[in-house]
């Protein structure tokens, strides 16, 4: 999986869950990186102060 720092991964279904709200600038990279990766698109980076509505 990538970022286990950011994510938890359920063993019984596969799903991930932020275990972070705020990614730190050191971190950023590999969030994008499991962004892009989520077969689900269910992982959204937006910027800090963004509505994401």
């Amino acid at each position: 999986m990538t970022a286990p720092e950011l994510f938890d991964l359920n063993d019984d279904d596969g799903h991930a869950t932020a275990v972070v709200g705020t990614v730190s600038t050191e971190l950023e990279a590999e969030a994008r990186t499991a962004e892009a990766g989520c077969p689900e698109r269910a992982a959204i980076i937006t910027a800090a102060g963004s509505d994401s509505s």
